[in-house]
């Protein structure tokens, strides 16, 4: 401190720089009154207040003297006994602890003079790479190794990369784009997000029911790898041979049996195994059986690794990716090397490649491509908007959703090469064509994949290896989606609320999903399985999907959303991935959506179909998803809103008053209206305006970016934007304070 502020503190006279001219402290302290530009104590009984100026220069050190605090007539503060600690270990390690408190203490100082104590931070992303992890991670899943490599090959091998690609381009990629923008633009998960058309809030909560729907049997996939794993540990693979208790006359290893059979009735020992020994197979679901108590087992093993694995919510599923996102493409790399050293390897891999023009001719593979873009990127779930959210706001999310999208579809076509591989080689080892080992589904990972690793040398560690992929993989997927429910309930709550009780939240959604599952694994479980994968993520994706693209260009304004993104990038997005927005992308969907209905097959199990009744069960859950839109809808109407029909509409297809960033800071320079006291943090140097409600209450704040502040108005000045955007609602009783 220098000495003439010693003397002016001494006196009173202590100087608090004005709004005006850009000082930190906008508001002086109790007991000071303002000034022109400086602010002086009115109270007498300090002490240093009534010092006098003769008193005061006394006490002006020389040039010769040390500054202390007992040099100028202050009290001294007694040296802490860390001080007075002989140096050893342990003192040092006393002394470090007590400077790391003293650090933090004088961190949560500096957090009050901001005013950021009054409300808790959103969590976020530990760092960037935990936000790029998770993504990839959720986004390559099993249908990338399982699902992709069977449909290039039924669709006309290379050429089925034609309609993929062109999907990819104009519907994956500008709507994986959308996601992470309204998520991140928000920092609100899949149905906070949708303040900015309360009206269609219900597309919010039907993401959450879809999310919620596939979450509860793709953890089964998990508990069967995990059960799968276990049995690779066993001295001979079980899957291996027919010489076991649950084997049928009709089994036949074709690896070791020379002389005739009757193939039309020949069953492989991998299809017998999962069949009659992992789950012991009913006749049909109308016979659900007794409990599968392995897999039971293994199901409940699952729940509880994704449980410990999203305790702390993103922060500790953010490390967790560390390994699971990166450890399946170490295995892919060695499967392929040993893959490609096989015999017959080659064949294989012709056969996964070879183009086929004349099968684009039909919709079938247009279809199928669309189908694997999207449940491949994982779009509509709510995971993405709810991985996003977690970002800080000046994240590039733009260049992340790009680089995602291409490398979850590289994965898959990379995949194939792994697949398609060892499955050539199993093909030649059995004097099969390759067209009659190949296999879709659980049917590639649990029956195909398996009996060719069986035929390796070493194949319990061949097997670990792959099934551990394939966990990983599953559990990557199953942490996104599991997030984005407990995000979706813990958005609804106050952030005191939600750091006390997030944790409870969490076990509350693990426990609910588990407990809905159960009846996947009793014996008729597969059943179930196969209706739930059937119908519940079809129709409801692609729906939802155009609607909430036209729902942000068409009512929330193109214009006025790539005003968002650039808020966040710095600069405005290529014209292409507007037009995708607006028109491309939802006709793309609706597309889908006609040729879904028009080559509809009800659903089956290799000869057996479900009767009408699960038809009709598999088809409410089709559209549970969807119907939740209009259903909230209607109750928005009636209780949310007053006036006319058409007054009620208005008022519900415009923001919430409190849409837009989560921070003070970032909501005013990019010309929305800043929170009240108690949330968003600081109020940045410089804002004089009150909290606007009319929509012609200019504030006399205009950011660095060219942007005026009004009433909530997002209104680039170079953009000229019209009034009547203003945001709707009525802020809180205390919203008129002046900040």
């Amino acid at each position: 401190m220098s000495n003439q502020a010693i003397v002016k503190m001494l006196r009173g006279e202590v100087t608090y720089p004005s709004p005006a001219d850009g000082g930190k402290n906008a508001t002086p302290p109790n007991g000071y009154s303002s000034g022109n530009s400086t602010y002086r104590q009115t109270s007498t009984s300090s002490s240093l207040a009534t010092t006098t100026a003769s008193q005061a220069s006394l006490l002006i050190p020389s040039a010769s003297m040390r500054t202390t605090r007992a040099n100028v007539g202050l009290p001294t503060m007694p040296r802490p006994d860390s001080y007075y600690r002989k140096k050893t270990i342990i003192g040092e390690f006393k002394r470090l602890k007590s400077a790391i408190t003293a650090d933090k203490e004088k961190q949560d100082m500096e957090k009050v003079d901001l005013g950021e104590e009054e409300e808790e931070e959103r969590e976020q992303w530990g760092h960037k790479m935990d936000f790029i992890l998770s993504s990839v991670g959720y986004a390559v899943g099993l249908g990338n190794v399982w699902r992709f490599p069977y449909l290039c090959f039924k669709n006309g091998g290379g050429a089925f990369l034609i309609p993929y690609i062109i999907f990819l381009a104009i519907a994956g990629a500008p709507l994986f784009i959308m996601e992470f923008s309204i998520g991140q633009f928000s920092s609100l998960g899949c149905i906070g997000c949708w303040n900015v058309v309360p009206l269609l809030r219900g597309m919010g909560i039907g993401m959450m029911v879809l999310s919620g729907l596939v979450a509860i049997y793709y953890n089964v996939i998990v508990a069967w790898t995990i059960y799968y794993m276990g049995a690779s540990c066993q001295s001979t693979l079980p899957w291996s041979n027919c010489d076991n208790s649950w084997n049928t006359e009709n089994c036949f290893d074709s690896s070791i049996y020379n002389g005739t059979f009757n193939l039309t009735q020949s069953v492989r020992p991998s299809e017998e195994y999962w069949t009659y020994r992992v789950h012991r197979l009913t006749d049909g679901i109308d016979d659900m059986g007794t409990m599968n108590w392995d897999v039971f087992g293994a199901f409940l093993a699952a729940w509880i690794i994704v449980y410990l694995c999203i305790i702390k919510g993103v922060k500790s599923a953010g490390k967790v990716v560390y390994f699971t996102a990166t450890f399946p493409y170490i295995v892919l790399f060695i499967l392929l090397i040993r893959g490609v050293t096989l015999p017959g390897a080659a064949k294989g891999i012709i056969f996964y490649l070879k183009p086929d023009f004349q099968k684009l001719a039909s919709p079938e593979p247009w279809k199928d491509a669309a189908n694997q873009i999207f449940y491949s990127l994982g779009m509509s779930f709510g995971s993405l908007i709810t991985f996003a959210s977690y970002n800080k706001f000046k994240n590039n999310c733009y260049k992340d959703a790009i680089m995602v999208s291409f490398i979850n579809c590289g994965t898959s076509i990379f995949a194939g090469f792994v697949i398609f591989s060892v499955l050539g080689f199993m093909a030649q080892d059995s004097g099969l064509e390759v067209k009659d080992v190949v296999a879709s589904g659980p049917g590639l990972a649990f029956k195909v994949y398996p009996e060719a690793l069986s035929r390796l040398p070493v194949p319990q560690l061949w097997s670990i290896l792959f099934f551990f992929m394939l966990l990983t993989l599953g559990l990557d997927s199953q942490f996104a989606m599991s997030e984005a429910l407990i995000t979706a309930i813990a958005d609804e709550m106050s952030p005191a609320q939600r750091k006390k009780w997030k944790w409870l939240v969490t076990l509350g959604v693990c426990v609910a999903l588990f407990l809905c599952g159960i009846p996947m694994c009793m014996k008729g479980g597969l059943y179930v399985f196969t209706l739930m994968d059937w119908y519940s993520a079809y129709f409801s994706l692609f729906i939802i999907s155009s609607c909430y693209s036209l729902c942000l260009c068409y009512i929330y304004g193109l214009k006025r959303f790539v005003g968002d993104i650039r808020a966040m990038i710095g600069y405005d997005v290529f014209i292409y991935w507007q037009i995708c927005w607006a028109v491309l992308s939802p006709l793309a969907m609706l597309l889908i959506v006609v040729l879904g209905f028009v080559f509809y097959v009800p659903a089956y199990y290799g000869d057996y179909v479900f009767p009408d009744w699960a038809q009709a069960i598999g088809w409410l859950m089709a559209f549970a998803s969807f119907l939740v839109v209009p259903a909230y809808s209607i109750y928005a109407m009636i209780f949310l809103a007053e006036g006319t029909f058409l007054k009620r509409v208005s008022f519900l297809m415009k923001p919430t008053w409190d849409w837009g960033p989560a921070s003070n800071v970032d909501r005013i320079d990019h010309g929305y209206k800043p929170f009240p006291p108690g949330r968003g943090g600081r109020i940045p140097v410089g804002y004089t305006g009150e909290y606007a409600t009319e929509a012609d209450d200019a504030a006399a704040y205009t950011s660095s970016n060219g942007v005026s502040f009004i009433s909530g108005k997002y209104t680039p000045t170079e953009e000229g934007r019209e009034a009547d955007t203003a945001s709707n609602g009525t802020p809180p009783p205390d919203y008129n304070t002046v900040a």
